[in-house]
């Protein structure tokens, strides 16, 4: 990623990412909202050159588990990946980033809280 790249504030992409209860273990529904505002604390500053983060519970199976949004409009997947070509990235290389970190943030909270 270009770190070094500036984006206009009206630019930023935002992600929004669905955790699921069942994430955080059998006891996931109790910790699944204290999750979420741990995980906005964390992922503050993760890619924060061009992304605004919006870890929130998955309650509706049928919603997308990422989405992507430019001043509140909904971008597709091809939208997205030639967004992030820009930055020198792909939506696959940023998803995988993204996954490798919910799944850190999982560890340190079920280290933290559990």
């Amino acid at each position: 990623m270009n770190e070094t790249a500036q984006i206009p504030a009206n630019m930023r992409l935002s992600v929004i990412a669905r955790i699921e209860a069942g994430c955080l273990g059998p006891e996931g529904d109790s910790h699944v909202e204290p999750f979420c505002r741990f995980a906005n604390k964390s992922f503050a500053v993760f890619d924060q050159h061009f992304v605004d983060w919006f870890i929130i519970p998955r309650k509706d199976s049928a919603e997308p588990e990422f989405e992507y949004q430019i001043q509140k409009k909904r971008l597709s997947d091809e939208k997205t990946d030639m967004y992030l070509e820009m930055l020198g990235s792909s939506l696959a290389d940023f998803e995988q980033r993204l996954n490798d970190r919910v799944c850190d943030v999982i560890e340190q909270y079920m280290s933290r809280y559990s």
